[in-house]
């Protein structure tokens, strides 16, 4: 440092490339008032723009919406399988493909990363079968009182999840024949079940990590061309009608989606030209803090820290598989989603909620997201998170808190929980719950739902059922 101020050699390779950048590190200092004389010790950090962060899904998207077209008229789909219906509760269930703008080597294929020309930059080649499936809930047949078309609900699914999985999710089938919303549901590549084996080998070998993150940036697109194959070719085929009269209303598709899905599709609402509304339920961001935060994390980290067995090291490769999320994490946008959208699209409207003690979304990274969006929580409160207005309903766009009062809590250390205590997950049963979605989807207001008697009241929930959240 000494030979930096004072112009000497330090006989050192790297030594003339701090050389080039102290003049900038004491100009810096001395604007801030910091006079070269003082100084002990001084340095720089390298940070990423937010141009950069945002460079590979933004030419993704670039070449993706031409490819998809208006109301995605250049795309297909297929249903592959039609599942047996539940009485009273679906009309129809699918399981199918889509076509979908393909920026992948591989497909899904374990080592499949993004395609990228000459500029480092992605680079679509035709389009790929994605997956998707759909529920049409039996209510249809109430015409009197859900008239058709109904209001449809682009689903994203939780970690390790498929779209398979959730065409029989009991929370998913009773969100859409409760309010008769039509549901179309997508994959998260990459987080998928399909990719358990790529993420046992990239916790072996953290170089793997792109196989993971860029999977999903892949994913993101995929659930651009599903909403708009959602009010484009399905709205308009067969399959999505009933005696001749279609099931889906174009003009009312919606994004939903729960823990990765929430995390996620918070990415989708910044880049999705045609979505307003989005339901994000027990979300977070920030890949770096979520990994070591989750209870899911602790199924890895034998195996983490078999492999990399240095501690200093382990935690370097650690940040670094966070580094690698970072252009496709919801932190990176979320500033954009509400308010200030990118590319000129519609400010999105977002209702979220999350829970108290969630072991598996720590509520850390769920506040920093809503902070960073521009979120009110929604009062009455269980909680005021730092540096985030309360404001009282109706709103639009709301965050809504819920304490269930889970056994065991997470560590009030710096140690990860070690199993799930089931809030994660189970907030999603709440009655209160599923008539803020109604509110929300339907009539354009977040309210607050959680009522003692005729009272409103803040989301402090019986764990044995029977309490304010029902």
């Amino acid at each position: 440092f000494a030979a930096l101020v004072e112009g000497g050699d330090f006989g050192h390779p790297r030594f003339a490339g701090l050389e080039d950048r102290w003049p900038a590190i004491e100009t810096a200092l001395t604007a801030a008032g910091v006079a070269t004389e003082d100084l002990v010790l001084a340095w720089d950090f390298v940070t990423a723009s937010d141009a950069f962060l945002r460079s590979d899904l933004t030419t993704m998207r670039d070449a993706a919406l031409p490819a998809i077209g208006d109301a995605g008229a250049n795309l297909s789909f297929v249903v592959t399988n039609t599942l047996p219906n539940l009485p009273g509760r679906t009309h129809k269930r699918y399981l199918g493909t889509f076509a979908s703008p393909d920026f992948l080597t591989a497909g899904e294929a374990d080592a499949s990363v993004l395609r990228r020309g000459p500029d480092g930059l992605p680079a679509m080649d035709g389009l790929r079968d994605a997956r998707f499936s759909a529920i049409i809930p039996s209510c249809i047949a109430d015409t009197e009182r859900f008239p058709l078309p109904r209001p449809t609900v682009v689903f994203g699914h939780g970690l390790f999840g498929s779209s398979e999985e959730y065409a029989s999710d009991g929370f998913v089938i009773d969100l859409a024949n409760d309010f008769c919303f039509v549901v179309v549901a997508g994959d998260f590549i990459g987080l998928s079940s399909r990719q358990l084996p790529v993420v046992a080998l990239a916790i072996n070998d953290m170089n793997r990590g792109p196989q993971i993150s860029e999977k999903l940036a892949q994913a993101v697109i995929d659930f651009i061309a599903l909403e708009s194959a959602a009010r484009g070719p399905m709205a308009s085929d067969p399959a999505f009608q009933v005696e001749g009269e279609p099931v889906i209303d174009p003009t009312q598709v919606h994004y939903l989606g729960g823990s990765l899905g929430g995390i996620m599709g918070n990415t989708i609402l910044a880049y999705d030209p045609n979505f307003t509304k989005g339901v994000l339920a027990v979300p977070g961001g920030v890949w770096s803090m979520l990994f070591e935060r989750s209870a899911a994390w602790s199924a890895l980290l034998g195996t983490a820290q078999g492999s990399y067995t240095d501690a200093a090291l382990y935690q370097l490769v650690v940040a670094f598989l966070g580094m690698a999320m970072e252009p496709y994490d919801p932190i990176t946008t979320a500033a954009h989603v509400t308010k200030d959208p990118l590319f000129g699209q519609p400010a999105k409207e977002v209702l979220i909620w999350y829970t108290l003690g969630d072991s598996l979304v720590t509520n850390i990274t769920t506040e920093m997201v809503v902070r960073e969006m521009g979120i009110p929580v929604l009062a009455p409160t269980v909680r005021e998170p730092w540096n985030t207005p309360v404001e009282e309903g109706p709103l639009q766009s709301g965050v809504t808190v819920y304490d269930e009062h889970p056994d065991p809590m997470p560590p009030e250390t710096n140690v990860p929980p070690h199993d799930d205590n089931g809030t994660h997950s189970g907030v999603n049963r709440n009655g209160a719950v599923l008539r803020q979605v109604e509110q929300f989807l339907l009539f354009d207001q977040i309210i607050a739902t959680c009522k003692q008697g005729d009272e409103i009241v803040a989301c402090d929930c019986n764990p044995d059922g029977g309490g304010v959240c029902d």
